[in-house]
């Protein structure tokens, strides 16, 4: 036999007999495609690499001893942890074709799917909102903890410096023993711990609570910020330290009241809280959040599609944000597409939304602070999102008590509505002032008066007749609903 054809022949049988560096079997292949709990393109994956990063979730409720007797189960060989959460029943792994064959012998309720690639998503904006009205009566966020996920903060920028209450990193970057944290590990913490190296985290920061040195004073300026570093340097960061990010949030930062999210990857159509392992793990630490009071906001995205957005704010209890231009700025080429006129309240061409998009609010050309202690001005409804955030940050500040199923409502009530001409849907666009009056008391008919007589007219028929009442309190009268 010549020796190309011997070649052939020994390729063949090691295609044939199993799994060779990145290769499947034809056995292993069937059974990965008829296993509904592995998508296809994790199988897709195994074809171009012998290792692949995945996402594993498995059933709600499922705790750290039953994840740990799992992985015990599979050679280290074929599996190699990344993450493990606290709070959220997955965790993310570089794992072979045999490791996942290996965990759906032990397991049968989980759920395998690609770890995604997560990005940063990049005032007349404030006064468009109403925010500037509030500022004028003294609402600025006060007391209010806002986290902050994503490449970190410059922590030493004149306009952030008196926010920045604490720092968080969870950055493992690409494969290997060393992280992307200001340490070289995979995780920080204190301070230096979120150190920006980026550029995106600082200016989302400026947007929430500058202090006006440099850039604009932002939408709350004497709220706290948490800074997590979830991004490294490059600005594209993995979906587990994204999820990492929000577990602990969830499990250590009672205090938090506003999670921001301008960051995200995919693109998904509608509501995607099970689309896959992903958005699973991502939905039960939203949903954690979400029922203990803490609103997380995330922007929608800047692929200019019409029916998608990315994760997370197609998860249903996220507030998702699409953006709108702020200003007449004349022609306007951003993100891969132009507008070819901008206006107040016009929907960028760039910006994402589909059914399921919460709120608009301006994204356009926003000045904020910028990585040096400097200023910068880009677009993006990554900085629509701290516009919400912010807002949200003031409402929670004057309304400590109020749930985040009644805040979100009142962000999303608006007299003010907007239309997507990609997909003709009109949206509600942010308007601060009318959100707080949503959360508002009920005013009562007569003001509290104790022992002061009121005088109540009761229409009887045609005529009138006037009843004075004697240190009656006014908490048993009607109140304007």
């Amino acid at each position: 036999m010549r020796p190309a054809a011997i070649a052939v022949a020994l390729v063949a049988l090691m295609l044939a007999g199993g799994s060779r560096a990145g290769f499947l079997s034809e056995s292993q292949r069937q059974r990965l495609l008829a296993t509904p709990a592995v998508d296809r393109a994790v199988v897709e994956a195994f074809d171009a690499r012998d290792h692949v990063e995945v996402f594993v979730f498995l059933g709600s409720g499922y705790d750290g001893g039953r994840i740990d007797a799992l992985l015990r189960g599979v050679p280290s060989a074929d599996l190699t942890r990344r993450h493990r959460f606290r709070r959220v029943p997955a965790f993310t792994a570089s794992v072979t074709s045999r490791g996942v064959l290996r965990l759906l012998d032990r397991e049968a309720a989980l759920r395998v799917s690609l770890d995604v690639a997560i990005e940063p998503q990049l005032l007349e904006a404030l006064p468009l909102v109403g925010i500037d009205q509030l500022h004028a009566i003294g609402r600025t966020g006060a007391g209010v903890h806002i986290a902050v996920l994503d490449t970190g903060i410059d922590t030493d920028h004149p306009d952030l410096v008196g926010a920045l209450l604490d720092e968080r990193c969870f950055c493992e970057g690409a494969a290997g023993p060393a992280g992307c944290c200001p340490n070289g590990l995979d995780t920080d913490s204190g301070p230096g711990s979120a150190e920006d190296d980026h550029g995106h985290g600082t200016r989302m920061s400026g947007v929430l609570a500058s202090a006006g040195v440099v850039a604009s004073v932002g939408g709350a300026p004497d709220a706290n910020l948490i800074a997590v570093k979830v991004l490294p340097g490059s600005g594209s960061g993995s979906g587990g330290d994204l999820v990492a990010g929000l577990d602990w949030v969830l499990s250590d930062r009672p205090d938090v009241g506003v999670v921001n999210l301008s960051l995200g990857g995919g693109l998904y159509a509608g509501d995607c809280d099970d689309a896959d392992a992903f958005t699973l793990a991502l939905a039960t630490a939203i949903d954690g959040l979400y029922q203990r009071g803490t609103l997380v906001v995330a922007g929608a995205g800047n692929s200019g599609s019409g029916t998608q957005m990315i994760a997370p704010a197609c998860v249903q209890h996220a507030v998702s944000v699409g953006a709108v231009w702020d200003d007449y700025l004349g022609p306007q080429t951003w993100l891969g597409c132009t507008d070819a006129t901008t206006a107040p309240d016009q929907v960028a061409c760039w910006s994402n939304s589909s059914t399921t998009t919460d709120v608009f609010a301006p994204g356009g050309i926003t000045g904020t602070s910028s990585l040096g202690g400097g200023l910068a001005y880009l677009v993006g409804t990554s900085y629509a999102t701290p516009v919400v955030a912010a807002c949200a940050a003031l409402l929670l500040a004057e309304f400590p008590e109020a749930s985040a199923a009644a805040t979100t409502t009142a962000l999303t009530t608006s007299p003010v509505l907007v239309v997507d001409d990609t997909n003709g849907l009109a949206f509600p666009r942010l308007d601060c002032p009318a959100a707080r009056q949503t959360l508002a008391p009920p005013v009562p008919l007569f003001p509290a008066g104790g022992g002061r007589e009121l005088l109540v007219l009761l229409l009887a028929g045609v005529g009138v007749t006037a009843v004075r009442l004697l240190g009656r309190r006014t908490a048993r009268l009607p109140r304007c609903e």
